[in-house]
């Protein structure tokens, strides 16, 4: 295992962070009438013990992490989640390999309600669509296993293959929140047109299965890419291809529809500087029990103004609809979020953070639906000591980005 041969060779790294600050939220859960909307303010705690060994070839990377909110006199709204990040990595002349997976246990708003400066979430790569019904919450446990490899059999071509599997359980029976399962390959040829770009063809199959006896759908995809990147300051890739879902469109008939897939982004990282641009639209999963075409944009500027104050803006959008008219007649969501935010090194070890965060949602044609937002502040104090010189910054008290 990559792993075990990691331990025994290398010495480990710990890399705490610990978050402890405040937040207000003028409607938590995003309710979309007066009556229903909660106000909820309190203190919050965000732990995190990165242990990383390193050798010559690999890296292997254990994370987790604690995330507890306490909102007096809200009791019901408050919660405590656990996350666990795993990768392990293997680099050879010709091959590299990546075993990679995430378990959560959270509150359901977590999943749903998606931070605007996107951590941890990389270029061009999709996201699991949650439904956004979080008018209560409850509990959902996830497994997230994505391993992948990539080997040289030529001097510019390369042979990709992956595999993804995701899992979602809730605690309670809630309508138009369903647990699944999705399991997904993918199997690619990458070629180095030079030595800063590359064209790659993928080829993607997804068998989805939701709980609660709803029909089962899968989805195949073929896409073509373009990557290029200049040295360490520019990356870019552009993305196009067709998909076709076969799902339900009664308890005895399928249908199989086909649609558009792709995306374009570009990720520059200056002297002081460090901008994200990503647009895309993929099939994926989804805790409406069915597969969803997602569209999603995402923007992110974060610059150093001195060696103490840096800043951030960032912005987030997404659109999901069905990709089959299912039996389950889901409305569509749409789904926007603004954050801006500040951190102030008051030494080596600690920052002082504080950020502002604006959140709309809208059911499509669904008259018993109609539009909802939130404004939510938080200040907090960070102690990070093996931070590096740029950190990704995000909202705070936002959790894990899992």
């Amino acid at each position: 295992m990559i792993a075990a041969t990691t331990a025994r060779s290398a010495m480990w790294q710990f890399n705490p962070r610990v978050e402890l600050g405040g937040t207000y939220d003028d409607n938590y859960l995003l309710a979309e009438l007066p009556s229903q909307e909660s106000a909820v303010a309190g203190p919050f705690i965000d732990a995190q013990l990165e242990l990383q060994a390193q050798t010559a070839l690999s890296i292997l990377t254990i994370d987790p992490e604690v995330h507890a909110t306490l909102y007096p006199g809200h009791a019901e709204d408050q919660s405590t989640d656990g996350y666990l990040n795993v990768l392990d990595q293997l680099q050879t002349q010709r091959s590299q390999t990546r075993l990679a997976g995430t378990y959560s246990d959270q509150t359901i708003a977590a999943a749903d309600l998606l931070p605007a400066a996107f951590p941890g979430v990389s270029l061009g790569q999709p996201v699991i669509a949650e439904s956004g019904y979080v008018e209560q919450l409850e509990r959902q446990q996830t497994v997230h296993l994505f391993p992948s490899t990539s080997y040289q059999w030529s001097e510019r071509d390369h042979l990709d293959l992956s595999a993804d599997y995701y899992r979602a359980w809730f605690s309670s029976s809630v309508p138009d929140q369903v647990g699944f399962q999705s399991f997904s390959g993918t199997a690619g040829m990458e070629y180095d047109a030079s030595q800063r770009s590359t064209l790659s063809v993928r080829g993607q199959y997804v068998d989805f299965e939701p709980q609660g006896g709803l029909q089962s759908a899968r989805h195949g995809g073929l896409d073509g890419e373009w990557d290029f990147k200049q040295t360490s300051i520019v990356s870019f890739y552009i993305r196009a291809g067709a998909g076709v879902t076969d799902g339900p469109v009664s308890p005895t008939r399928n249908i199989a529809v086909s649609d558009f897939e792709g995306g374009i982004g570009a990720h520059w990282t200056l002297q002081v500087t460090d901008i994200v641009v990503d647009i895309l639209r993929t099939a994926v999963p989804s805790s409406f029990g069915i597969l969803v075409n997602e569209d999603e944009a995402r923007f992110r500027v974060t610059r150093r103004f001195t060696q103490r104050l840096a800043g951030f803006i960032a912005v987030r959008g997404l659109y999901v609809d069905e990709a089959v008219t299912s039996i389950t007649s889901v409305p569509a969501r749409s789904y926007a979020t603004g954050s801006a935010g500040i951190e102030w090194r008051l030494t080596h070890d600690f920052s002082l953070d504080a950020s502002y965060t604006y959140s709309w949602q809208k059911y499509t044609l669904d008259p018993l639906r109609s539009f909802a937002d939130s404004n939510a502040v938080g200040l907090s104090i960070v102690y990070e000591p093996h931070r590096g010189e740029r950190p990704e910054l995000s909202t705070v008290g936002s959790g894990s980005p899992y």
